[in-house]
């Protein structure tokens, strides 16, 4: 697997700080940002490999993020939307375009079995 350009969306400082040292000790690029306005302004800028975004952040949800993302920018890019919700906003959220959900908690090294696939 080679090293990939990850984009963190989520306004929980310990859920980015956990995920971003999960792939960074994997080898990977991260950017962080802390709601959709901020991750849908660095994706006009820079192509990512992979998105993770919460739902629920202020300013722009992950629901909206995920919507105009695709309608805007790009429609195949692996985005995984990471909630601690349950069924009706995960159900939204790949309505929307998700490419899939992953629950909070997470376990890392899980994590990073289920997103290998969708990784350089």
């Amino acid at each position: 697997m080679m090293s990939a350009h990850i984009l963190i969306i989520d306004d929980a400082e310990s859920m980015v700080d956990v995920l971003k040292l999960t792939l960074e000790f994997a080898g990977h690029h991260v950017t962080v940002a802390t709601n959709g306005r901020e991750g849908l302004e660095k994706c006009r800028i820079v192509r990512f490999d992979l998105i993770f975004c919460d739902i629920d952040m202020p300013e722009m949800n992950g629901l909206e993020f995920t919507r105009r993302f695709r309608a805007e920018i790009d429609p195949k890019t692996p985005l995984i939307i990471l909630s601690a919700e349950e069924g009706g906003l995960i159900a939204q959220a790949l309505a929307a375009g998700a490419t899939t959900a992953l629950s909070k908690p997470f376990e890392p090294i899980r994590l990073m079995k289920d997103i290998e696939q969708f990784l350089p």
